[in-house]
């Protein structure tokens, strides 16, 4: 990665901190590979510092570090511990966008596996055949995920729901559709309410008939507005104040929609 693509993955103004690749490999994992991966990320991507954990344990000592990359095998710890490893450092940042490269033996139990707990992430996510690798592919997809065509944190997925929506700036309670969701925001459709940007938002969903009975039936959530359309009664959000534990119900309605979203449009 050249001087001038770090420069637009890292925000003028903003002073840079160090960004690390996270490399969580087994010990056992293909040396071939490995010394392909090395000679790759020495020559494209040294503005990153490399890390590489040893355990899970390891690994969640880093996330106070700024993560631009995680590359992981299938065989560094339990599959299920990896994608909780991963949802974990995700939902932990979940305003930054962490980009994971899974490499694995058994694409099939990965993709089950990973569509379970991480499916709302799919498109700044991506993973390699171990069998099938070769450095050209290892390459290619590297750069796809640092630089991929969506630039969005998370992709937003269309949905119907509705809420209501207290505005901080005129105290008032109105009724919303919720026209598309992601795990970072939404895009709001009013009928009254005049939007207006950075205006700050509570919005009271009902999720009941979504999300497992455990998280309850409405979600409270915060949120300030970054988009107006013209009409005045559009507007794009961003969640605000999240905690882990709202980060991990909104990762949850993300998941049990897009569940639905293919469910309906897969048959």
């Amino acid at each position: 990665m050249s001087d001038s693509e770090f420069d637009q993955y890292v925000p003028a103004g903003r002073k840079k901190r160090k960004k690390y690749i996270a490399i969580c490999l087994s010990r056992n994992f293909d040396q071939g590979v490995l010394h392909s991966l090395n000679s790759l990320l020495k020559k494209d991507y040294a503005a990153f510092s490399i890390s590489k954990p040893q355990s899970v344990e390891e690994f969640t000592k880093m996330f106070h570090r700024q993560i631009g990359l995680i590359i992981v095998d299938d065989k560094f710890a339990d599959m299920h511990n990896t994608i909780a490893m991963i949802k974990a450092v995700k939902t932990k940042k979940h305003d930054e966008r962490v980009p994971t490269l899974f490499i694995t033996t058994n694409p099939k139990e990965l993709i089950d596996i990973y569509n379970t707990d991480l499916l709302s992430y799919k498109d700044i996510d991506g993973y390699l055949d171990l069998t099938k690798i070769s450095p050209q592919l290892l390459e290619s997809k590297i750069k796809q995920l640092f630089s991929g065509k969506d630039r969005r944190r998370s992709r937003r997925y269309k949905t119907n729901l509705e809420a209501n929506v207290t505005s901080t700036r005129t105290n008032k309670t109105f009724p919303v559709a919720i026209t598309d969701i992601s795990i970072h925001g939404a895009t709001l459709e009013g009928t009254d309410h005049i939007f207006q940007e950075n205006e700050q938002l509570q919005l009271h969903i009902p999720v009941g008939r979504i999300v497992p009975p455990q998280y309850g039936d409405f979600f409270r959530l915060s949120a300030r507005i970054r988009r107006v359309e013209l009409s005045g009664i559009s507007a794009g959000i961003s969640w605000e104040h999240m905690t882990e534990a709202l980060q991990n119900k909104v990762t949850v309605l993300v998941t049990e929609l897009v569940h639905r979203y293919y469910a309906i449009n897969q048959t």
